[in-house]
């Protein structure tokens, strides 16, 4: 009888550490898949910072400055019209690119949980900026949920978690800071 109960007990004990370690699996990440995860999170931060940066040298080059008025900058109706049509394609490939790179990282991250860096083992926060250069009408709905989510199991920061945040809903203030501690400081 005791050891009928005894092994119930090891049977039980056993498979509810197996169905938790199967649960948990799925968000743990090997140097292989971390090293993986980091060239891709690369790859699309990149390519999202040159895009901004060959917009930032387009307005630099006509002496442009954001937020500025172009018609109390002396610019000409003809080169307005080419000025336009440089940033209305550099905006259209940047449209693209964030549409293609929110949906990666939000395949990603259904995967294998959200690669923060600290996930990831490296210095530089990236994903992060992935979506908080996201379309929040295509994408916003989506996104914070899976920012929630990600954030209830200590897969991503509250300070980047705030931060995404600012950005869907609207960008209404100064975006939040982070505290020496790691803490949101707005």
């Amino acid at each position: 009888m005791n050891i009928k109960y005894l092994t119930i007990k090891i049977v039980l004990f056993s498979s509810i550490i197996l169905l938790v370690s199967c649960k948990n699996s799925k968000y743990s990440l090997s140097k292989k898949t971390k090293e993986s995860l980091t060239v891709s999170i690369d790859s699309m931060y990149d390519l999202d910072q040159n895009i901004r940066q060959y917009y930032n040298q387009l307005d630099a080059s006509y002496g442009i400055k954001r937020g500025t008025n172009l018609k109390n900058k002396g610019i000409t109706k003809g080169t307005y019209k080419l000025y336009k049509k440089e940033k209305d394609s550099i905006i259209k490939v940047m449209k693209k690119t964030d549409n293609t790179n929110t949906l990666k990282l939000l395949k990603i991250t259904d995967k294998y949980g959200f690669p923060s860096n600290e996930r990831l083992g490296t210095y530089k926060a990236k994903a992060y900026m992935i979506f908080v250069h996201s379309d929040i009408n295509k994408y916003g709905e989506k996104i914070e949920h899976v920012i929630n989510t990600e954030n209830k199991a200590n897969r991503i920061s509250k300070y980047k978690k705030a931060y995404i945040f600012w950005h869907l809903h609207g960008r209404k203030k100064m975006p939040p800071m982070r505290g020496k501690n790691g803490e949101v400081i707005w």
